[in-house]
């Protein structure tokens, strides 16, 4: 379930992480009515062992505004890099391109590649993904209220391995009070904010 930063935990009930469901079960948290399109919807970059990489996708200002709010957040540590697609493990200084796609620009599936890529299981990857543009209206139904509340206390980053195959739920925190949600990766696929 998902952790919130305030110590609260998802309302019993919920599927634990690990669960698979098909994607007809999950209710995706799409772009939403009112708010800006992504800037790109793909960004690479280079991850290199010893350094720290952050890739970041932003949403576009809104009318009257330069700045813009951050959608996505992927951090590569200095130990992350554990295995290439091919199985080889990395040595010092070695360097692989990442990148990171949106598929799906209304319910905000994100992929990433290379495919097969593996993380440090002791110093994983990390995703965050923003819902701040939602401006509290969870569910779609055009207003911010008490029912937003229960849906946020059951979202999750939720994985897909390929197409057409089932979503699972990883252990994800909820930032209470930014509208964000991380979980740590040891390898690529699809992801994206679900419940």
């Amino acid at each position: 379930t998902a952790a919130c930063s305030d110590g609260t935990t998802s309302p019993a009930g919920e599927p634990p992480p690990g669960t698979s469901v098909p994607a007809s079960a999950l209710t995706f948290v799409p772009l939403g009515r009112n708010a800006p399109a992504l800037v790109s919807t793909t960004v690479s970059f280079w991850a290199r062992v010893g350094e720290d990489r952050i890739a970041r996708l932003y949403y576009r200002p809104r009318p009257g505004r330069t700045d813009s709010t951050e959608f996505l957040r992927f951090r590569v540590r200095k130990a992350s890099l554990l295995r290439r697609p091919d199985g080889t493990s990395f040595g010092p200084n070695d360097s692989l391109q990442i990148t990171v796609r949106v598929t799906d620009p209304v319910a905000l599936v994100v992929e990433f590649a290379p495919a097969g890529l593996q993380f440090s299981p002791s110093e994983p990857a990390s995703l965050k993904l923003s819902f701040q543009e939602r401006n509290g209206d969870l569910n779609d139904d055009g207003k911010a209220d008490g029912s937003d509340d229960s849906v946020r206390s059951r979202l999750a980053i939720w994985k897909q391995e390929a197409a057409g195959q089932p979503w699972i739920k990883l252990l994800s925190t909820l930032v209470v009070g930014a509208d964000e949600i991380e979980a740590s990766l040891t390898g690529f696929t699809s992801y994206a904010i679900a419940y």
